[in-house]
């Protein structure tokens, strides 16, 4: 069991995180810090997490706003028994989404009706929930935007 220091000690990293994630200066923390009693500490923890986690959501809604999927999709509702993949490179690298980190492209392509849109869409959708912005176009739509630039 953590004793009453430890615990404290503790808390004042929580609440030094937090605050810094919220662009607080260390000057403000460690003034706020030298005379805060454990309840206001407590408190104040409690108000920067509930900040932290809202503007997480608002975000994520905001990223899901400015991708303009046509519908939710999922890739955990997709059916990869007719889908191939270049050698060295599968549904796992995919997933991971690293080809992100490196700007390297992914292109779905095949005949009509074969998923490369729930496919483009469920791996927006967990890009959204990385954190990361996307936008969805349709191959017709990407040329009229392109066009018009």
């Amino acid at each position: 069991m953590a004793r009453p220091s430890e615990r404290r000690a503790e808390a004042r990293q929580v609440f030094r995180a937090c605050a810094r994630a919220l662009y607080i200066s260390n000057d403000s923390i460690d003034a706020f810090l030298s005379s805060a009693t454990p309840g206001q500490l407590a408190a104040c923890t409690g108000l920067l997490e509930g900040e932290l986690a809202h503007r997480e959501r608002t975000k994520r809604q905001r990223l899901l706003r400015q991708a303009r999927f046509p519908l939710p999709k999922s890739l955990d509702d997709f059916d990869w028994a007719h889908v191939r993949f270049p050698d060295g490179w599968g549904l796992d690298e995919m997933r991971s989404l690293s080809f992100t980190d490196d700007a390297e492209d992914l292109v779905f392509y095949g005949k009509t009706g074969r998923g490369k849109t729930h496919a483009a869409i469920g791996l927006g959708m967990s890009a959204v929930a990385a954190g990361m912005p996307v936008r969805f176009y349709q191959t017709a739509q990407l040329v009229l935007t392109l066009g018009k630039a």
